[in-house]
């Protein structure tokens, strides 16, 4: 009965640390898109501002 305890005991701790791990990566992707992100969307909208002007 106590091998059982401690299996799922050791399963709870994989299945925390695997919990973690995600949320980890997935902050570090969001906070990487937020910073990142907006530099992409103006040089995008400076983009196109200079291509409509191309054609005046």
């Amino acid at each position: 009965m106590k091998k059982n305890n401690s299996v799922s005991l050791k399963q709870q701790h994989g299945g925390a640390l695997t919990t973690m791990v995600m949320v980890l990566f997935f902050g570090a992707l969001l906070t990487l898109l937020l910073k990142v992100g907006p530099a992409y969307l103006d040089d995008f909208t400076i983009q196109e501002a200079l291509e409509s002007l191309d054609g005046t």
